[in-house]
């Protein structure tokens, strides 16, 4: 586990790695470029797999549901 190393996603733009802002001990861990480079493997295995379930049937326009899977497990920044 890497928290509060998470994975922020924006409708429709890549993710990135970055530290949860409501964690109150954030700024007590250290995390290096590996362990962000971890985490981005992580997240494009898992969106595989959630794809290879649903058959990899495509949705309408090509979305294959990929980014939307991320999207509902994932906490995105605000502001």
């Amino acid at each position: 586990m890497l928290y509060p190393l998470i994975w922020f996603t924006a409708d429709g733009e890549p993710g990135e790695a970055g530290l949860h802002e409501f964690c109150p001990h954030r700024y007590e861990f250290r995390f290096s470029q590996g362990d962000r480079e971890w985490l981005a493997r992580s997240i494009v295995a898992e969106d595989l797999e959630v794809a290879a379930r649903r058959g990899g049937s495509s949705r309408p326009g090509g979305d294959t549901g990929v980014d939307s899977a991320r999207n509902e497990r994932t906490t995105r920044r605000d502001g």
